[in-house]
Order: structure tokens, then sequence, then C-alpha cells
């Protein structure tokens, strides 16, 4: 069932250029390509969302919920 799963959301190697992250709305441009700097990106407020729930899963204030209810992957 997990290969099954992992099989359905396919990751590609597209996240790791910076238009695709444009698109999908994760980052935005924060300053412009000027003559004498290069472009500035930050995160949008989406992407801020998403670090902050994952490293609160990472560093352990969130609990992962165990429970089929709560959870559709867990066993």
């Amino acid at each position: 069932m997990t290969l099954l799963i992992f099989k359905e959301y396919p990751l590609t190697f597209s996240y790791r250029r910076i238009d695709t992250l444009i698109d999908k709305q994760m980052v935005e441009v924060f300053r412009p390509d000027t003559a004498k700097s290069r472009q500035i990106y930050r995160l949008t407020q989406k992407a801020q969302t998403i670090v902050r729930h994952f490293f609160g899963y990472l560093s352990g204030e969130k609990k992962i919920p165990t429970n089929r209810q709560k959870n559709r992957y867990s066993v």
C-alpha cells in the first residue's frame, strides 16, 4: 500500500527550478534585478506555512496522528 501511495504522488526534480516554484506560488520576487544586484526571492505566505508546519513535526512540537480517522496513511 505504501508503494502505491508513493507512485501516486511522484516528486520530480522540476521543483528545483525557480520558474516552477514561482508558478506554484511558493516563491515571489522580493527585489527585482538591477544593474548592480541580482534578483532576490522570498517564500510566499503559503510556503512559509508549509515550512512552519513541517518544522513543527521535525522538532517534535507536533505529533503525527496515528489513528485512522485523522491520518489516512496510518496503519
